[in-house]
């Protein structure tokens, strides 16, 4: 299992317990980002201990990482991919706390999770989901030059 992928200025690493608060404070609690959520927004630190050793447990076994400043290693974020078939993989969800939305972090998780994709895991295809009018992530862009 890939525990790390660096990037320029983002890592993508495994949860550990002491992610809890900075996840609090840049992405489960924002309520900007549980707008476009499938799950609800945590507010303590008693839930966000929890949330953290849920997701420490879930990332075991799975291609889900959370998004970590590669300077501080503060994180900022969540995202991960899974492969619905052989050699056929898919974006599971990619998150970035409102803090740091608009400094591209999410173009290089993005650039990040399909080198796992493709060159590390090689996928054939891969599946990607985004919202459409989601100016900060300038995705649009992106699907629209491919």
């Amino acid at each position: 299992m890939f525990e790390r992928l660096e990037g320029e200025r983002c890592v993508l690493r495994k949860a550990k317990e002491t992610d809890s608060e900075s996840m609090l404070a840049n992405v489960w609690s924002d309520a900007a980002v549980y707008r476009q959520m499938l799950f609800p927004p945590t507010f303590t630190e008693a839930e966000a201990l929890d949330r953290c050793l849920r997701s420490i447990r879930f990332q075991q076994d799975n291609f889900a990482y959370f998004v970590a400043l590669r300077d501080t290693d503060e994180a900022i974020g969540f995202c991960g991919i899974r492969e619905y078939a052989p050699g056929h993989c898919e974006e599971t969800g990619i998150c970035i706390g409102t803090r740091h939305q608009g400094n591209g972090y999410g173009k290089e998780v993005l650039a990040l999770l399909l080198d796992l994709a493709f060159a590390k895991l090689g996928a054939a295809d891969f599946r990607y989901g985004y919202f459409r009018g989601n100016e900060k992530s300038g995705f649009d862009e992106i699907i629209e030059g491919l």
